[in-house]
């Protein structure tokens, strides 16, 4: 082989490796792996509701949580970090949940509010 074949396959191989490095693995995948379907329960002070949600390949999540009373139609999306956040409003569009939470090793928790006195956590699984 000559030097300058070797010397563009050289540059080549470098040149690819650079932009791998620089790409790295695509962040849809760290989404994906949080795809799937999950439920639980969201408490405040007196009261355990259900709760339960997709979240699809692309990082999207839909759901509900459930009083028993009322039920809120949530809306949300998930971080290549595992963090889940979004809105769930009422039926009747009268209020609105805002939610937080994070998911780790196929379980997820966090907080949410309605107002600054209608707050609490939730808790759930990946089924």
């Amino acid at each position: 082989m000559n030097k300058k074949r070797l010397s563009l396959i050289l540059s080549a191989l470098v040149l690819f490796t650079l932009v791998l490095s620089l790409t790295g693995c695509p962040t849809s995948w760290y989404i994906k792996k949080y795809a799937g379907n999950y439920s639980g329960t969201f408490t405040d002070n007196t009261h355990t509701e259900n709760w339960s949600g997709t979240i699809d390949a692309s990082g999207s999540f839909s759901g509900i949580f459930d009083t028993g009373s009322f039920r809120y139609h949530a809306t949300g999306r998930v971080t290549e970090k595992g963090i889940l956040s979004g809105d769930a409003t009422m039926e009747n569009g009268y209020s609105t949940i805002k939610f937080k939470g994070k998911i780790k090793l196929k379980e997820v928790s966090g907080s949410w509010y309605i107002n600054s006195d209608e707050k609490g956590t939730f808790k759930g699984k990946k089924n």
